[in-house]
């Protein structure tokens, strides 16, 4: 299974490939972790408000964020 960001928050382009025992995503503060679960979690149906981020997905989406 994997999944891939286009142009989603932070990402430009994203792709992972998730491993059948266990993917870590680790980081630098800053480098996407976040908006890579968020995506996951919109991907599957969820809300914004749901990973307590939605203020931030919010501004992506309506084209204001950075």
């Amino acid at each position: 299974m994997s999944i891939k960001l286009e142009q989603f928050m932070c990402h430009k382009y994203f792709k992972i490939e998730f491993e059948s025992d266990a993917t870590v995503i680790s980081g630098l503060n800053g480098s996407g972790k976040s908006a890579i679960m968020q995506a996951i979690i919109v991907g599957l149906g969820g809300t914004p408000r749901a990973s307590h981020r939605g203020g931030t997905l919010g501004r992506e989406w309506d084209g204001e964020g950075d």
